[in-house]
């Protein structure tokens, strides 16, 4: 009976952080980029020797991360049905999600010895600081909104063409 309760506490705090606050899109992205980050991390743990080899080329998940993004890129600028932007936001964190899995890979394959390093801290650090970005959206608007303005008037008087036309 407990879990009940605890679930329909849960059931409520959704509806008023995020669905009555009108959330419902970026709280979707976030929960499938930390779903399809942590699923990505997980999976290359338990099966380190399943990979995808077309024609001799290892295809890691980040190209698939990039169809998804173009397909929820695709589908927000041609749909306006509250659905489809559903389904948008959905493979959006799932495509952002692959890509940051695999983001310090790319990052340490640059460096001189040549090196690519899966577990390399950086792709941490960077999926902190999304996640972060998301949570920030989500939960701390008065903040940005008080913030924004100013941070705009400075942007304006540098980079004119940044100013709204009146």
């Amino acid at each position: 009976m407990k879990f009940l309760k605890y679930f329909s506490d849960l059931q409520s705090l959704f509806y008023e952080d995020i669905v009555k606050r009108k959330k419902t899109t970026p709280f979707l992205m976030f929960m499938f980029t930390l779903i399809f980050f942590s699923g990505s991390r997980l999976f290359v743990i338990y099966f380190p020797a399943k990979s995808l080899f077309i024609r001799g080329y290892h295809v890691h998940h980040f190209y698939f991360g990039v169809l998804l993004l173009a397909l929820a890129g695709y589908i927000a600028l041609v749909s306006d049905k509250l659905s489809m932007q559903r389904w948008s936001a959905v493979l959006y964190g799932s495509g952002l999600g692959m890509i940051l899995d695999e983001i310090g890979l790319f990052l340490s394959c640059g460096t001189q010895s040549m090196e690519c390093d899966y577990w390399v801290k950086a792709s941490y650090g960077i999926f902190v600081f999304v996640a972060s970005l998301f949570l920030s959206i989500l939960y701390f608007r008065p903040f940005w909104e008080k913030m924004g303005r100013p941070f705009f008037k400075f942007l304006g008087k540098y980079f004119p063409f940044l100013k709204k036309k009146r």
